[in-house]
């Protein structure tokens, strides 16, 4: 498959496992992950059996991650292993509503932290993300303290500290 198929059949599949997680019970995701798709993900990273390309980047920030519940601590690690790509397309990227609207943000919010730093580097237009002030709000909101990196992506978002 890899051989031969064009890039969009990649980013096809690479999509439509997103539509799967999406649809699966927690449980169901999570014995995806320990059974075949992390060590999928970490072996696309090392370029094998081919090298991720930016589409599936995107469909793999964008669609795996805020599906990936109790295991998305271990789903930010690999995803900050993926070279930086520019989310915006055609449309605002929906990584942070997606985010925000699963939850993950209150459970996991240093993870949430650590792939918004990593998708910064590469998002020069971060500031049209779709639920991003959103996101960062609730974040700086529920943080005891809040960490540099949360602050400057606060602050760069155009958000009020509060003191």
């Amino acid at each position: 498959f890899f051989e031969h198929a064009r890039s969009t059949a990649r980013w096809d599949l690479v999509e439509s496992i997103g539509r799967h997680l999406n649809e699966m019970s927690e449980a169901g995701r999570k014995e995806w992950w320990e059974k075949w798709l992390r060590e999928y993900w970490s072996r696309r990273l090392d370029g094998v059996p081919a090298e991720l390309d930016d589409n599936e980047i995107r469909a793999m920030s964008e669609e795996w991650l805020p599906n990936m519940a109790e295991t998305f601590p271990e789903a930010v690690d690999l995803a900050v292993r993926m070279r930086p790509v520019e989310l915006l397309l055609r449309r605002k990227p929906r990584v942070a509503r997606n985010i925000l609207n699963s939850g993950l943000s209150e459970r996991y919010p240093c993870a949430v932290v650590k792939l918004l730093v990593h998708l910064r580097g590469s998002n020069p237009s971060q500031h049209l993300w779709d639920g991003q002030k959103e996101l960062l709000a609730q974040l700086a909101g529920s943080a005891s303290h809040l960490s540099s990196d949360l602050q400057e992506l606060v602050v760069e978002a155009g958000l009020r500290l509060e003191e």
